[in-house]
């Protein structure tokens, strides 16, 4: 249970999502790079990508005692901004970043943030089902 908050924590999320490793024909980076490029540019996916970031953190910051509904709500409207942010990227790449699904490490890099986003969405279920009640201690960082 505790990998999975740790693995859950809106945090650990967005950090994995950030440095999610893109592959092009001829070079390939960290999504950051990607997001802050286009995001000079106002290019629709670059935006979507940063509005879902907010919103996560926004999650993260939200306290779970005052606003019980709220917090699993906001975690998992991040997480479907986010997907829906990668998904424009790779439409609009028409076939560049292609590579990124044909090598191990980008591969690998996705099935991170994959087990992140099922750890968020599986402890925002959680803590619905509890309503208010909070059993789910988030992670401490000290």
């Amino acid at each position: 249970m505790k990998i999975i908050r740790i693995f859950g924590h809106p945090v650990s999320v967005m950090c994995v999502y950030l440095l999610l490793l893109i592959s092009g024909k001829s070079i390939g980076g960290f999504y950051v790079l990607y997001i802050l490029m286009r995001l000079r540019y106002g290019v629709p996916d670059a935006i979507v990508s940063s509005l879902g970031l907010v919103v996560m953190l926004a999650a993260s910051m939200v306290s779970q005692k005052k606003l019980p509904p709220l917090k699993p709500t906001l975690c998992i409207l991040a997480d479907i901004v986010l997907i829906v942010g990668l998904l424009l990227f790779f439409q609009a790449s028409e076939g560049y970043n292609d590579a990124t699904f044909r090598q191990t490490v980008p591969l690998l890099s996705f099935t991170l943030f994959a087990a992140c986003m099922f750890s968020n969405v599986l402890l925002s279920v959680m803590l619905f089902g509890q309503g208010g009640k909070s059993d789910v201690k988030p992670v401490q960082t000290s």
